[in-house]
């Protein structure tokens, strides 16, 4: 069941008569659209919605904001193309929509107008977005900058620690010379020492398969072989004193090591930053001459 609607003030040159629309089904704006400018109508199901047919938006008071016509048609909604700026700023959700009967040359004109805005609208949104994607490379820019800095810094700090190693390591070389001479030295007394003990022990040996064994000899020589065990020992704990002192001065350096370690391994994620936002950088360049182009983006 239809009925008429009739208003006036269209922006149209030709008159139109409101066609029919269902009194319990009224038809109100549900959504927005600003960037779009558009407006969208829910119908609960999109038979009998056609492309041809024309629609208008009414004010509280049923005056007419604007006309428009499906140029989008979903399931159970559609959109309209951009209105006019000072139309949009009218509507509101929950505004009257009407189905309105316009001639042939008003409904082509409606169409044009939409057409012309629909580009109008197009640019002005490439333009704006071709400004924020400059913004974005510039931001970019400074932050590829900012990398290349901190990697210059880390590339001097790098190279500070690398000469502190080595002046380190020649330090440590010549400490480590020196003792590995004194162990040298000591092994080759603790091997005399062994030697003249073997000597001993062969002479008690031999005193002791005497028949008559001249006890009193025996018991120095056993003080000399005591005396030898006691030197050995001493030496064998300065070897091992010194053994110890010749790891840790290896280990001195390892401070240093650790920090070219941390080093290297920020110098490596940076310079994984520094790709993904050179990365994204192409993107962005790639997408403003897409636009400024014209070409679709």
């Amino acid at each position: 069941m239809f009925i008429l609607f009739v208003f006036s003030g269209h922006p149209l040159s030709t008159a139109c008569a409101a066609e029919q629309t269902r009194p319990a089904d009224i038809l109100v704006v549900d959504f927005t659209n600003d960037e779009a400018r558009s407006i969208s109508v829910r119908l609960g199901s999109a038979d009998g919605i056609a492309a041809w047919m024309n629609f208008a938006v009414l004010d509280s008071t049923n005056g007419q904001i604007a006309a428009f016509y499906p140029h989008e048609i979903l399931s159970d909604r559609f959109w309209s193309g951009p209105l006019a700026s000072s139309d949009y700023a009218k509507v509101r959700s929950g505004s009257t929509v009407i189905r309105v009967s316009l001639s042939t040359e008003d409904a082509a004109q409606l169409r044009e107008q939409f057409g012309l805005r629909s580009a109008a609208l197009k640019k002005e949104q490439r333009r704006r977005r071709i400004d924020e994607l400059g913004v974005e490379k510039r931001e970019l820019e400074d932050l590829l900058n900012d990398v290349d800095v901190e990697l210059v810094d880390l590339s001097n700090e790098l190279q500070s620690l690398s000469l502190k190693l080595k002046r380190e390591e020649d330090l440590v070389q010549r400490k480590v010379a020196n003792l590995q001479e004194r162990i040298r030295s000591l092994s080759i007394q603790r091997s005399d020492l062994a030697d003249d003990r073997g000597l001993t022990l062969d002479k008690r040996g031999d005193l002791l398969k005497l028949k008559d064994p001249p006890h009193d000899r025996i018991r120095d020589l056993n003080g000399d072989i005591a005396d030898l065990d006691r030197d050995i020992g001493r030496i064998n704990i300065q070897i091992k004193d010194l053994r110890e002192e010749v790891r840790g001065l290896r280990q001195e350096t390892s401070g240093i090591r650790g920090q070219i370690h941390d080093v290297q391994e920020q110098q490596r994620e940076l310079q994984a930053k520094r790709t993904e936002l050179e990365r994204e950088l192409e993107n962005v360049e790639k997408d403003i001459e897409i636009l400024e182009q014209g070409r679709p983006y």
